[in-house]
């Protein structure tokens, strides 16, 4: 099972903010979401395809974002946002099996 063509963290962050629409989320919520994703898709790379997304890169995405200041509250909406988005990498046959542990990010 390989990378779909074009499937990568920004498509992943389009689609989970397509999703957000389709459920209803107001405004503001849509503005927290992209701004999680501009954040996930900056440390991480917004190239980055799926299947690369390891325990690793998401512990150095998390310390990075800690170097720049960021609060614990700021972090831990920008993890689940990576958590849908492989979700939907999932669902789309980009990514095998989404990360089965995730750092625990104290505020």
């Amino acid at each position: 099972m390989g990378n779909k063509i074009g499937d990568d963290l920004v498509l992943l962050a389009a689609l989970d903010i397509q999703e957000a629409r389709a459920r209803g989320v107001g405004g503001n919520q849509q503005v927290s979401i992209e701004g999680c994703w501009n954040h996930v898709c900056r440390r991480l790379g917004p190239e980055l395809e799926p299947e690369s997304v390891s325990d690793d890169r998401v512990v150095a995405c998390v310390a990075s974002r800690r170097e720049e200041d960021a609060k614990g509250q700021s972090i831990v909406k920008e993890i689940p946002a990576l958590k849908r988005g492989l979700r939907i990498a999932r669902r789309r046959g980009s990514v095998r099996q989404p990360l089965d542990e995730w750092p625990r990010i104290p505020s």
